[in-house]
């Protein structure tokens, strides 16, 4: 089981999401819940040093940023920066990226 903290920087404008453990859809259906229910900064850091994302599969990072844009509404994001030292983690991060941006368009 993972866990994801959401933690909020008001001052710097910045939440950073640390992800340990191996994660499933379902525990970034939370953070995201937890990210637009506190505080909303522009930008974000996600830290996915700790995590695992073997699990997923390109259906759930599609679903995750519909989820995303469901209720961000009008929320303008800055910058997203992803921190991985494995390339899979990386590399999902980067797709999420993708598809987030095509559903904002």
């Amino acid at each position: 089981m993972g866990l994801i903290n959401v933690a909020f920087d008001p001052i710097h404008d910045l939440t950073v999401v640390t992800a340990t453990g191996q994660l499933k859809a379902d525990d970034f259906h939370r953070s995201i819940r937890e990210y637009y229910s506190g505080p909303l900064t522009a930008n974000i850091l996600l830290d996915f040093n700790q995590a695992d994302l073997s699990a997923f599969q390109s259906h759930d990072l599609i679903r995750i940023a519909g989820h995303s844009k469901q209720l961000s509404g009008a929320h303008q994001v800055g910058k997203t920066a992803i921190v991985a030292n494995k390339a899979l983690e990386y590399g999902i991060g980067r797709m999420f990226g993708a598809y987030a941006e095509v559903e904002r368009t």
